[in-house]
């Protein structure tokens, strides 16, 4: 009878969202674990930890230690994006450190934060509810912290370019009025109406001005 994969803290990696897992330096080296899970790539969060199948998998490494001086915020944009590569090629992301429990899951954070445009709490929740040891340091979560007021001001800043680009549009275009008047020329009794000659003339509005300061 063929062996269920446990994919718990003590048995596996754990998948946070499709195509994304999150574990610890001992799952990365269980070769038939990742093919099982259908890993294609790894992230190595850690200092330490060895790329054990790189003639197999695609791996990227960021070298950071677990403490109070790491800093790990610069890496968050390469990181989403060697995520993102993958998953978009129809491949699968281990990401992992020594143990699974601050490092890789802040990373697996600030995708979640970035990619699902969700608050810290919210990404936090999720990882937690899938991997529940997981245990940011004090130092990675106020870089996670900074990165969320990052993530607001860029859509901030979008909402603004997107309602300058509309405003300065309007304010280019000649709005044309037609006014009319209407003169009674004819009445005829046996048809009971009346004929009306239309004066038309072309008025242009003042333009629109912006709605905001571009």
């Amino acid at each position: 009878m063929a062996k269920t994969l446990d994919t718990n803290y003590n048995g596996g990696p754990v998948e946070i969202i499709p195509g994304l897992y999150l574990g610890d330096s001992t799952h990365s080296c269980q070769a038939a674990v990742l093919r099982e899970l259908g890993v294609t790539c790894l992230l190595n969060v850690s200092t330490t930890c060895k790329n054990m199948f790189e003639g197999e998998f695609d791996y990227m490494n960021i070298p950071v230690n677990d403490n109070d001086q790491a800093n790990l915020a610069d890496w968050f944009l390469e990181a989403i994006n060697f995520i993102d590569n993958a998953r978009d090629n129809d491949g699968k992301v281990l990401v992992h450190c020594q143990a699974g429990v601050s490092r890789s899951a802040t990373v697996c954070i600030a995708y979640i934060m970035y990619k699902n445009d969700m608050t810290l709490e919210d990404a936090f929740d999720l990882v937690r509810a899938r991997r529940g040891v997981i245990s940011p340091n004090l130092n990675f979560m106020q870089q996670l912290k900074e990165f969320e007021k990052e993530l607001i001001c860029r859509k901030m800043s979008d909402i603004s370019d997107s309602v300058c680009s509309i405003s300065t549009s309007l304010a280019s275009v000649d709005f044309d009025a037609t006014s009319s008047s209407t003169s009674v020329s004819d009445y005829s009794a046996s048809s009971g109406a009346f004929d009306f000659t239309f004066a038309s003339s072309s008025v242009t509005s003042p333009a629109v001005a912006p709605f905001f300061n571009c």
